[in-house]
């Protein structure tokens, strides 16, 4: 069986149009404008780097405030208007009848991905969720999450990880694990993609082992 990793914005749940939403809102309530168009290529990395792009005029506490506003506004309103993209549901129970170890790993904080697990149905179906601040330190980026995942959670040589993003791919690929694209997310065109509907992930692996 597989163990599979995957990640959450872009590849599990659509939650660029929410999080969109909230990064306009929050920088107006601060009297600010952004510096580039709120589009989905924002979507994936740390808070704290978009922040930097958006708000490249603004001072680090500016930046602070404006973050801390929009993770109160997300915590609650954002969180409960995200759900996963179509197939997902699907594609997760048959990978989990399937026998395969499903693990989430984000560059979101894990008190909002604790929520959207609870709120979708799928605490029962991961093994693990992983985020930046689950450390007592957090970790700097997503490859160091990975590899303290894989540490602590005990994860076999062989991972798949499945991602949306060119960052995914090298956070992966820096932690030696396998990864499969998906084209329906924020940052991999088709031909950068392996998968291009979920139901073709549980039948890749089945088909695997047949």
């Amino acid at each position: 069986m597989a163990t599979l990793v995957f990640d959450l914005d872009g590849t599990l749940i659509d939650s660029a149009p929410v999080i969109l939403t909230g990064f306009g809102a929050a920088i107006r309530e601060h009297g600010l404008e952004p510096a580039l168009p709120l589009e989905h290529r924002l979507i994936g990395p740390p808070l704290t780097q978009v922040m930097g792009v958006l708000l490249p005029q603004a001072d680090e506490a500016r930046r602070q405030a404006v973050a801390d506003s929009f993770k109160r506004w997300y915590d609650h309103e954002g969180v409960a208007l995200t759900g996963a993209y179509e197939g997902i549901h699907d594609m997760l129970d048959a990978l989990k009848a399937q026998g395969h170890a499903l693990h989430l790993a984000t560059n979101k904080r894990l008190g909002p991905t604790v929520k959207i697990v609870d709120q979708l149905g799928w605490s029962g179906l991961f093994r693990s969720v992983w985020a930046l601040d689950r450390a007592a330190v957090p970790c700097k980026n997503k490859a160091e999450m990975l590899g303290l995942m894989r540490e602590q959670e005990g994860l076999p040589e062989h991972c798949l990880y499945i991602g949306d993003t060119p960052g995914d791919r090298e956070a992966s690929q820096a932690q030696r694990m396998d990864f499969w694209g998906v084209s329906w997310g924020y940052g991999l065109n088709r031909e950068e993609s392996r998968l291009h509907h979920p139901s073709e992930l549980p039948q890749a692996l089945g088909a695997a082992q047949a």
